[in-house]
């Protein structure tokens, strides 16, 4: 097996890029993780079956929130309001409805490059021709090519897919010479065993053009490795490599970001929240109030067991406890010293709300308009730049397909329109304001009303928002008995 080595950058990202991942799925994904994310609260000690329980416990009672996915959620909503609009010549029309090989539709695609990015920075997408022997007769018909299955298609990798790159000067331009891309997949041995394999693809260009090769390993014993070949597309062979990596925000050319995606800070706050509910949870279980007696001997013990028909203390309303001489009992109050827990908490949640976090409605309520309309837009402008860099990428990766189908395309050829219309609504200004009024009158349930304004074209998260609010506000003060 070929030694490789992984870029910097990749190396330096993955900390953060795991961290992303887990808190997006969730609490069950980020206890998996156990102390990578939720240290041991005892450093010094912590083997011992004492304190493996204690870390059960401390785990346990940790609360993972769900605001990154919800946020997540509503921001995939908003960008997906309307399909988008797609016109594609002769030969590439089939991408709409199978734009991978797999049935993968071209606005599914859509979204799931907008879901990675928005969570760990960019995506990649690269144009192949899926079950094309080089050297086909490229003079194949278009319906030939439909009935064989060979197409071209556009192929996802993840973030973490790309492990080392590089650029250099291509036809004057800045872009890759060089990556490799790696994934994780499960396949059968000869025996028919599931085995975890690694399949390993590098891209790259040399004296000859763009060229490929694939190797398949598990651990460090290759299993199959396949010889450089060099696609070919309209009779000749690429100058390029087919590839569109998409971004969160508009870099210079032969640069990828280093940082995650507009949703890392989110993740980073529920890291920080994960943690310190722990803390507090353990402090709240163990602090708290225990009972204590002083003046026992034998002949107490017995006594007590006969007076009171039992050998135990009994606790709670219409009990009553008697007591031999001399014995007495009493509680001992301890306080959990939670204040500045609770005090980090709260502050945590308005730095996760100002920063785009979706919580519940009670949390929302506690924006001013003011907050709101700063966040959404920054949400807009987020948007925006990713809405835009997708449809540049898509429309390339399109172009590059075409190429390989024998179509001279520009990129300004492919007819593609995204949604761009992430607060827009059904329901005019006055009816919102009668839903508004209808609530504040106790006329409508806040529940009703969420349910009509997001019935009106609003997204959860921004009908909630808008139903927190109202309910935040005073009620009206009466008058001579009129309000």
């Amino acid at each position: 097996m070929t030694k490789h080595t992984a870029h910097t950058n990749y190396i330096a990202a993955q900390d953060e890029l795991l961290l992303i991942r887990k808190f997006i799925d969730g609490e069950a994904a980020v206890k998996r993780e156990g102390v990578k994310f939720l240290p041991h609260p005892n450093q010094l000690e912590c083997n011992t079956p004492e304190q493996v329980r204690r870390y059960e416990a401390y785990k346990m009672g940790a609360e993972v929130e769900d605001f990154p996915s919800r946020t997540l959620n509503d921001l995939l909503g908003a960008m997906n309001r309307h399909p988008a609009k797609v016109n594609l010549p002769d030969g590439l029309n089939y991408l709409i409805d199978d734009s991978d090989g797999d049935w993968l539709s071209l606005q599914a695609s859509i979204e799931i490059t907008a879901s990675n990015c928005l969570q760990v920075g960019y995506h990649i997408l690269l144009a192949e021709y899926d079950q094309l022997p080089i050297g086909l007769d490229v003079e194949l018909s278009i319906a030939d090519k439909a009935a064989l299955n060979q197409r071209a298609s556009i192929k996802h990798y993840t973030r973490e897919s790309l492990k080392d790159w590089a650029f250099g000067k291509v036809n004057g331009r800045l872009t890759f010479t060089y990556m490799r891309l790696e994934s994780d997949e499960i396949r059968k041995d000869e025996n028919g065993t599931n085995v975890n394999v690694t399949v390993c693809l590098e891209l790259g260009i040399d004296e000859l053009g763009y060229w490929q090769e694939l190797e398949v390993y598990n651990g460090q014993a290759s299993i199959q490795k396949e010889e450089r070949i060099y696609p070919q597309a309209m009779g000749r062979n690429l100058t390029y490599i087919p590839v569109e990596v998409v971004q969160t925000e508009r870099k210079l050319a032969g640069t990828l970001q280093l940082e995650g995606g507009y949703l890392a800070p989110l993740c980073h706050k529920a890291h920080a929240r994960y943690q310190v509910s722990a803390d507090l949870k353990e402090r709240l279980r163990i602090l708290q109030d225990t009972s204590y007696s002083s003046g026992w001997d034998e002949s107490k013990k017995e006594e007590f067991d006969t007076i009171n028909g039992r050998k135990y203390f009994a606790f709670g309303a219409g009990v009553h406890n008697f007591l031999p001489d001399g014995v007495s009992i009493d509680i001992l109050k301890l306080t959990a010293d939670g204040d500045a827990l609770f005090r980090y908490m709260d502050e945590n949640a308005k730095q996760i709300r100002a920063i785009g976090g979706r919580f519940d409605t009670q949390d929302k309520s506690q924006e001013t308009l003011g907050e709101v309309q700063i966040k959404d837009a920054n949400e807009k402008a987020v948007l925006t730049m990713l809405t835009n860099n997708i449809e540049r990428a898509y429309k390339n990766i399109i172009a590059y397909c075409g190429e390989f189908e024998g179509l001279a395309l520009m990129p300004s050829d492919v007819d593609l329109v995204l949604n761009r219309e992430f607060t827009s609504t059904k329901l005019t200004p006055d009816e919102v304001r009668a839903i508004r009024e209808l609530v504040m009158d106790r006329l409508m349930t806040p529940q009703m009303a969420i349910e009509k304004l997001i019935a009106g074209g609003y997204l959860s998260g921004e009908a909630e928002e808008i139903i927190g609010m109202i309910e935040s506000m005073p009620l009206p003060v009466a008058v001579n008995g009129v309000q």
